[in-house]
Protein backbone atom coordinates (compact mmCIF):
# COMPACT_ATOMS: atom_id res chain seq x y z
CA UNK A 1 0.00 0.00 0.00
CA UNK A 2 1.67 3.15 -0.80
CA UNK A 3 0.51 5.76 1.44
CA UNK A 4 0.96 9.81 1.47
CA UNK A 5 0.48 12.50 3.94
CA UNK A 6 -0.85 15.74 2.43
CA UNK A 7 0.67 18.54 4.52
CA UNK A 8 0.09 22.10 5.61
CA UNK A 9 -3.55 22.10 3.38
CA UNK A 10 -6.90 23.96 4.01
CA UNK A 11 -10.52 22.25 3.58
CA UNK A 12 -13.76 23.08 4.18
CA UNK A 13 -16.29 21.10 6.52
CA UNK A 14 -19.25 22.55 5.60
CA UNK A 15 -18.84 26.33 6.01
CA UNK A 16 -16.04 25.97 8.18
CA UNK A 17 -12.65 26.70 7.16
CA UNK A 18 -9.94 24.38 8.81
CA UNK A 19 -6.01 25.64 8.07
CA UNK A 20 -2.57 23.59 8.78
CA UNK A 21 -4.25 20.12 8.14
CA UNK A 22 -2.80 17.03 7.24
CA UNK A 23 -4.52 14.28 5.10
CA UNK A 24 -3.16 10.81 4.99
CA UNK A 25 -4.14 8.84 1.81
CA UNK A 26 -3.67 6.07 -0.24
CA UNK A 27 -4.18 5.23 -3.81
CA UNK A 28 -8.47 5.26 -3.63
CA UNK A 29 -9.02 6.35 -0.11
CA UNK A 30 -8.86 8.92 2.58
CA UNK A 31 -7.22 7.25 5.47
CA UNK A 32 -6.91 10.13 8.24
CA UNK A 33 -7.62 13.67 8.62
CA UNK A 34 -6.56 15.97 11.48
CA UNK A 35 -3.45 18.02 12.65
CA UNK A 36 -0.32 16.19 13.17
CA UNK A 37 -1.67 12.72 11.98
CA UNK A 38 1.16 10.22 13.67
CA UNK A 39 2.83 8.30 10.42
CA UNK A 40 5.44 6.35 10.32
CA UNK A 41 8.73 8.36 8.81
CA UNK A 42 9.50 6.84 6.02
CA UNK A 43 5.94 7.30 4.67
CA UNK A 44 5.84 10.28 1.64
CA UNK A 45 4.69 13.39 2.46
CA UNK A 46 3.50 16.30 0.27
CA UNK A 47 3.44 19.71 1.61
CA UNK A 48 0.72 21.73 -0.44
CA UNK A 49 1.65 25.07 0.90
CA UNK A 50 -0.99 26.00 2.63
CA UNK A 51 -3.46 25.77 -0.47
CA UNK A 52 -7.05 24.87 -0.46
CA UNK A 53 -7.73 21.06 -0.77
CA UNK A 54 -11.25 19.90 -2.23
CA UNK A 55 -12.61 16.67 -3.38
CA UNK A 56 -12.41 15.87 -6.91
CA UNK A 57 -14.96 17.41 -8.84
CA UNK A 58 -18.39 15.45 -9.79
CA UNK A 59 -19.76 16.18 -13.08
CA UNK A 60 -23.46 14.17 -13.53
CA UNK A 61 -23.80 15.29 -17.36
CA UNK A 62 -20.85 15.15 -19.99
CA UNK A 63 -21.54 14.84 -23.64
CA UNK A 64 -18.16 15.21 -24.74
CA UNK A 65 -14.78 16.45 -24.29
CA UNK A 66 -11.90 18.18 -26.40
CA UNK A 67 -12.93 16.78 -29.93
CA UNK A 68 -14.72 13.65 -28.55
CA UNK A 69 -18.79 13.70 -28.60
CA UNK A 70 -20.31 10.62 -26.98
CA UNK A 71 -23.00 10.44 -29.42
CA UNK A 72 -20.65 10.48 -32.16
CA UNK A 73 -18.22 7.59 -31.14
CA UNK A 74 -20.42 5.19 -28.67
CA UNK A 75 -16.91 3.61 -27.36
CA UNK A 76 -14.33 2.58 -23.97
CA UNK A 77 -11.58 4.43 -25.77
CA UNK A 78 -14.20 7.66 -26.51
CA UNK A 79 -15.21 7.16 -22.51
CA UNK A 80 -11.66 7.23 -21.71
CA UNK A 81 -10.65 10.22 -24.13
CA UNK A 82 -13.88 12.05 -22.41
CA UNK A 83 -12.90 11.18 -18.70
CA UNK A 84 -9.61 12.89 -19.75
CA UNK A 85 -10.04 15.61 -20.83
CA UNK A 86 -12.64 16.40 -17.77
CA UNK A 87 -9.97 15.12 -15.27
CA UNK A 88 -7.29 17.79 -16.82
CA UNK A 89 -9.68 20.55 -15.17
CA UNK A 90 -10.35 19.15 -11.88
CA UNK A 91 -13.36 16.58 -13.14
CA UNK A 92 -12.47 13.47 -11.36
CA UNK A 93 -16.08 11.60 -11.78
CA UNK A 94 -18.81 12.01 -14.42
CA UNK A 95 -21.68 10.40 -15.76
CA UNK A 96 -21.02 10.52 -19.64
CA UNK A 97 -24.53 12.06 -21.43
CA UNK A 98 -26.32 10.01 -24.48
CA UNK A 99 -28.80 12.70 -25.79
CA UNK A 100 -32.27 11.17 -28.01
CA UNK A 101 -30.53 8.92 -30.16
CA UNK A 102 -32.00 5.15 -31.99
CA UNK A 103 -32.73 2.57 -29.71
CA UNK A 104 -30.16 0.68 -30.70
CA UNK A 105 -27.58 3.15 -29.97
CA UNK A 106 -29.25 3.25 -26.33
CA UNK A 107 -28.52 -0.33 -25.96
CA UNK A 108 -25.37 0.16 -27.25
CA UNK A 109 -24.28 2.60 -25.02
CA UNK A 110 -25.80 0.78 -21.49
CA UNK A 111 -23.31 -1.60 -22.89
CA UNK A 112 -20.48 0.34 -23.61
CA UNK A 113 -20.69 2.70 -19.93
CA UNK A 114 -20.86 -1.26 -18.18
CA UNK A 115 -17.53 -1.93 -20.05
CA UNK A 116 -15.92 1.63 -19.05
CA UNK A 117 -17.01 1.86 -15.41
CA UNK A 118 -15.24 -1.57 -14.90
CA UNK A 119 -12.04 0.30 -16.65
CA UNK A 120 -12.23 3.54 -15.77
CA UNK A 121 -13.28 4.18 -11.90
CA UNK A 122 -13.87 7.70 -12.61
CA UNK A 123 -17.06 6.66 -15.10
CA UNK A 124 -20.31 6.64 -12.60
CA UNK A 125 -22.96 5.24 -15.04
CA UNK A 126 -25.00 6.75 -17.80
CA UNK A 127 -26.89 10.06 -18.01
CA UNK A 128 -29.53 8.76 -21.05
CA UNK A 129 -31.37 12.13 -21.69
CA UNK A 130 -34.18 11.62 -24.35
CA UNK A 131 -35.24 10.52 -26.30
CA UNK A 132 -38.71 10.34 -24.58
CA UNK A 133 -38.70 14.56 -24.75
CA UNK A 134 -41.32 17.19 -25.15
CA UNK A 135 -40.53 17.89 -29.55
CA UNK A 136 -41.46 21.31 -28.23
CA UNK A 137 -38.88 22.16 -26.15
CA UNK A 138 -36.00 19.77 -27.93
CA UNK A 139 -33.40 22.33 -27.68
CA UNK A 140 -29.99 20.84 -29.29
CA UNK A 141 -31.32 17.54 -30.01
CA UNK A 142 -32.58 15.92 -33.36
CA UNK A 143 -36.08 16.28 -33.12
CA UNK A 144 -36.47 12.87 -35.49
CA UNK A 145 -35.12 11.34 -32.50
CA UNK A 146 -37.54 12.01 -30.04
CA UNK A 147 -40.17 9.85 -29.59
CA UNK A 148 -43.34 8.83 -27.17
CA UNK A 149 -42.49 6.26 -24.36
CA UNK A 150 -43.87 2.50 -25.60
CA UNK A 151 -43.62 -0.12 -23.03
CA UNK A 152 -41.33 -2.77 -25.24
CA UNK A 153 -38.50 0.46 -25.37
CA UNK A 154 -38.86 1.20 -21.87
CA UNK A 155 -38.59 -2.41 -20.76
CA UNK A 156 -35.39 -3.39 -22.59
CA UNK A 157 -33.86 0.03 -21.33
CA UNK A 158 -34.86 -0.83 -17.88
CA UNK A 159 -33.20 -4.11 -18.36
CA UNK A 160 -30.03 -3.73 -19.90
CA UNK A 161 -29.66 -0.36 -18.07
CA UNK A 162 -29.47 -2.75 -14.45
CA UNK A 163 -26.79 -0.65 -12.60
CA UNK A 164 -25.42 1.22 -15.68
CA UNK A 165 -28.06 4.01 -16.19
CA UNK A 166 -28.18 6.80 -13.19
CA UNK A 167 -30.07 9.43 -14.59
CA UNK A 168 -32.90 9.01 -16.90
CA UNK A 169 -33.95 12.70 -18.35
CA UNK A 170 -37.62 12.72 -19.60
CA UNK A 171 -40.57 15.02 -20.20
CA UNK A 172 -43.34 13.33 -17.99
CA UNK A 173 -46.38 15.08 -19.67
CA UNK A 174 -45.78 12.50 -22.35
CA UNK A 175 -45.82 9.55 -20.30
CA UNK A 176 -48.94 7.76 -18.83
CA UNK A 177 -49.04 7.06 -15.31
CA UNK A 178 -48.24 3.61 -15.69
CA UNK A 179 -45.27 4.26 -17.71
CA UNK A 180 -43.88 7.19 -14.89
CA UNK A 181 -44.08 4.39 -12.27
CA UNK A 182 -42.49 1.96 -14.23
CA UNK A 183 -39.44 4.63 -14.32
CA UNK A 184 -39.81 5.29 -11.06
CA UNK A 185 -39.41 2.39 -9.18
CA UNK A 186 -36.16 1.54 -10.73
CA UNK A 187 -32.76 2.05 -8.95
CA UNK A 188 -32.09 5.86 -11.06
CA UNK A 189 -33.19 9.53 -10.78
CA UNK A 190 -35.61 10.50 -13.01
CA UNK A 191 -35.42 13.80 -13.79
CA UNK A 192 -37.44 15.90 -15.96
CA UNK A 193 -36.18 18.27 -18.65
CA UNK A 194 -36.66 19.16 -22.38
CA UNK A 195 -40.26 19.30 -21.27
CA UNK A 196 -43.22 21.77 -21.73
CA UNK A 197 -45.12 20.25 -18.30
CA UNK A 198 -47.47 22.91 -16.72
CA UNK A 199 -46.87 23.73 -13.07
CA UNK A 200 -49.50 21.11 -12.17
CA UNK A 201 -48.26 18.35 -14.57
CA UNK A 202 -44.57 18.75 -12.98
CA UNK A 203 -46.16 18.58 -8.56
CA UNK A 204 -47.63 15.67 -9.80
CA UNK A 205 -44.35 14.40 -11.28
CA UNK A 206 -42.70 15.35 -7.74
CA UNK A 207 -45.31 13.50 -6.17
CA UNK A 208 -44.59 10.42 -7.46
CA UNK A 209 -41.06 10.07 -6.92
CA UNK A 210 -39.74 12.40 -9.32
CA UNK A 211 -36.69 13.94 -7.79
CA UNK A 212 -34.90 16.20 -9.97
CA UNK A 213 -34.84 18.71 -12.95
CA UNK A 214 -32.36 18.72 -15.97
CA UNK A 215 -30.36 22.02 -16.48
CA UNK A 216 -32.48 24.47 -14.74
CA UNK A 217 -34.57 27.06 -16.71
CA UNK A 218 -33.44 25.52 -20.28
CA UNK A 219 -35.36 23.21 -22.50
CA UNK A 220 -38.12 23.53 -19.84
CA UNK A 221 -41.64 25.47 -19.97
CA UNK A 222 -40.45 28.85 -18.43
CA UNK A 223 -42.18 31.06 -15.18
CA UNK A 224 -44.95 33.29 -15.86
CA UNK A 225 -46.80 34.75 -13.30
CA UNK A 226 -50.20 33.00 -14.38
CA UNK A 227 -48.36 29.54 -14.94
CA UNK A 228 -45.34 28.83 -13.22
CA UNK A 229 -44.83 25.84 -15.33
CA UNK A 230 -41.70 23.31 -14.97
CA UNK A 231 -39.49 25.69 -14.23
CA UNK A 232 -41.64 27.62 -11.04
CA UNK A 233 -42.45 23.98 -9.81
CA UNK A 234 -38.83 22.91 -9.59
CA UNK A 235 -37.98 25.96 -8.06
CA UNK A 236 -40.66 26.10 -5.66
CA UNK A 237 -39.55 21.83 -4.62
CA UNK A 238 -37.83 20.35 -2.90
CA UNK A 239 -36.10 18.32 -5.82
CA UNK A 240 -32.70 18.50 -6.52
CA UNK A 241 -31.40 20.83 -10.18
CA UNK A 242 -28.00 20.92 -12.21
CA UNK A 243 -27.54 24.54 -13.50
CA UNK A 244 -25.26 25.47 -16.09
CA UNK A 245 -23.44 28.42 -14.90
CA UNK A 246 -21.51 29.56 -17.99
CA UNK A 247 -23.27 33.23 -18.16
CA UNK A 248 -24.83 32.36 -21.30
CA UNK A 249 -27.28 29.64 -20.18
CA UNK A 250 -28.62 31.54 -17.48
CA UNK A 251 -28.09 35.11 -16.65
CA UNK A 252 -26.27 34.85 -13.45
CA UNK A 253 -29.14 36.61 -11.19
CA UNK A 254 -30.87 34.11 -12.30
CA UNK A 255 -28.44 31.19 -10.87
CA UNK A 256 -28.47 33.49 -7.49
CA UNK A 257 -32.18 33.26 -7.33
CA UNK A 258 -32.06 29.76 -7.97
CA UNK A 259 -29.66 28.94 -5.14
CA UNK A 260 -32.04 31.13 -2.57
CA UNK A 261 -34.48 28.95 -3.56
CA UNK A 262 -33.38 25.67 -3.32
CA UNK A 263 -30.24 25.87 -1.54
CA UNK A 264 -28.79 22.65 -0.57
CA UNK A 265 -30.56 20.63 -4.03
CA UNK A 266 -28.64 22.51 -6.59
CA UNK A 267 -26.02 21.56 -8.44
CA UNK A 268 -23.32 22.50 -10.94
CA UNK A 269 -23.39 20.50 -14.32
CA UNK A 270 -21.22 21.50 -17.29
CA UNK A 271 -23.31 19.61 -20.07
CA UNK A 272 -20.36 19.84 -22.04
CA UNK A 273 -20.68 19.10 -25.51
CA UNK A 274 -16.46 19.67 -26.07
CA UNK A 275 -13.91 21.62 -24.60
CA UNK A 276 -11.54 23.24 -26.77
CA UNK A 277 -12.87 21.98 -30.18
CA UNK A 278 -10.96 23.37 -33.09
CA UNK A 279 -13.21 23.14 -35.86
CA UNK A 280 -15.66 25.75 -36.22
CA UNK A 281 -19.02 23.27 -36.98
CA UNK A 282 -19.57 19.57 -36.05
CA UNK A 283 -22.55 17.49 -36.68
CA UNK A 284 -24.16 15.03 -34.33
CA UNK A 285 -27.35 12.42 -34.50
CA UNK A 286 -28.41 14.32 -37.85
CA UNK A 287 -27.60 18.21 -36.03
CA UNK A 288 -24.96 20.29 -37.06
CA UNK A 289 -23.89 22.82 -34.24
CA UNK A 290 -21.55 25.81 -35.01
CA UNK A 291 -19.47 27.85 -32.66
CA UNK A 292 -20.24 31.13 -31.48
CA UNK A 293 -18.19 33.11 -29.45
CA UNK A 294 -16.83 29.87 -28.28
CA UNK A 295 -20.59 28.54 -27.50
CA UNK A 296 -22.15 25.80 -29.76
CA UNK A 297 -25.29 26.67 -31.50
CA UNK A 298 -27.72 24.86 -33.84
CA UNK A 299 -28.88 26.27 -37.02
CA UNK A 300 -32.19 27.18 -35.51
CA UNK A 301 -30.29 29.12 -33.10
CA UNK A 302 -30.84 26.95 -29.98
CA UNK A 303 -27.69 26.10 -27.55
CA UNK A 304 -26.29 23.20 -27.65
CA UNK A 305 -24.86 22.21 -25.01
CA UNK A 306 -21.59 24.32 -23.28
CA UNK A 307 -18.52 24.79 -23.59
CA UNK A 308 -16.82 24.98 -20.21
CA UNK A 309 -15.86 22.42 -17.49
CA UNK A 310 -17.14 21.88 -13.66
CA UNK A 311 -13.96 24.03 -12.68
CA UNK A 312 -14.84 26.98 -14.69
CA UNK A 313 -18.63 26.87 -13.57
CA UNK A 314 -17.26 26.93 -10.07
CA UNK A 315 -14.97 30.18 -10.88
CA UNK A 316 -18.62 31.46 -12.54
CA UNK A 317 -20.17 30.82 -9.30
CA UNK A 318 -17.77 32.54 -6.87
CA UNK A 319 -16.09 35.30 -8.80
CA UNK A 320 -19.75 36.49 -11.30
CA UNK A 321 -22.68 34.90 -9.17
CA UNK A 322 -21.18 35.53 -5.68
CA UNK A 323 -21.83 32.35 -4.03
CA UNK A 324 -19.37 31.41 -1.32
CA UNK A 325 -16.62 29.18 -1.77
CA UNK A 326 -17.54 26.74 0.44
CA UNK A 327 -21.17 26.28 -1.46
CA UNK A 328 -20.16 26.31 -4.44
CA UNK A 329 -17.12 23.35 -3.59
CA UNK A 330 -20.83 21.40 -2.45
CA UNK A 331 -22.41 22.46 -5.75
CA UNK A 332 -19.58 20.58 -7.69
CA UNK A 333 -19.12 17.94 -5.45
CA UNK A 334 -21.21 16.72 -2.29
CA UNK A 335 -24.42 17.75 -3.97
CA UNK A 336 -24.24 15.72 -7.16
CA UNK A 337 -22.85 12.87 -4.93
CA UNK A 338 -26.03 12.65 -2.74
CA UNK A 339 -28.29 12.81 -5.16
CA UNK A 340 -26.80 9.52 -6.59
CA UNK A 341 -26.53 8.21 -2.87
CA UNK A 342 -22.63 8.03 -3.29
CA UNK A 343 -21.84 10.93 -1.09
CA UNK A 344 -20.34 8.31 1.91
CA UNK A 345 -18.27 7.20 -1.52
CA UNK A 346 -17.32 10.84 -3.28
CA UNK A 347 -17.34 14.52 -3.01
CA UNK A 348 -16.28 14.89 0.52
CA UNK A 349 -12.75 15.28 2.28
CA UNK A 350 -13.69 12.75 4.55
CA UNK A 351 -12.51 9.09 6.18
CA UNK A 352 -13.25 6.55 3.81
CA UNK A 353 -14.10 8.45 0.60
CA UNK A 354 -12.23 9.01 -2.05
CA UNK A 355 -8.26 10.22 -2.22
CA UNK A 356 -8.65 11.76 -5.78
CA UNK A 357 -8.28 15.53 -4.71
CA UNK A 358 -7.94 18.73 -6.10
CA UNK A 359 -5.72 21.67 -5.11
CA UNK A 360 -6.36 25.61 -5.55
CA UNK A 361 -4.97 28.73 -5.52
CA UNK A 362 -6.72 32.15 -3.73
CA UNK A 363 -7.74 33.24 -6.80
CA UNK A 364 -9.32 29.44 -7.60
CA UNK A 365 -6.65 28.17 -10.40
CA UNK A 366 -6.25 24.37 -10.53
CA UNK A 367 -2.60 23.88 -9.56
CA UNK A 368 -2.64 20.37 -8.89
CA UNK A 369 -4.77 17.34 -8.73
CA UNK A 370 -4.03 14.37 -6.04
Amino acid sequence: MNLTLLKNCKFYQTDILLEDQEILIDEKTILAVGKAIPVNENIKALDLEHHLITPGFVDLQVNGGKQVFFNNNISVEALAQILQAHEEKGTRYLLPTLISSESANILKALEVVAEAMHQHPGILGLHLEGPFLNPGKHGGHNPKNIRKPVNTELDAIISRGAGVLKIVTIAPEIFSREQLLKLLEQDFVVSAGHSNATYEQAQAFFAMGGSCVTHLYNAMSSFQHREPGLTGAALSSPVYAGIIVDGVHSHYSAVKMAYELKKEKLFLISDASFIGLEQDEISFEGTSIHKKRGQFYTAGGNLAGSSITLHDALQNLVKSVGISLPVAIRMATEIPARLLGLEQRIGRIAVGNSSKLNVLDDALNLVQKI
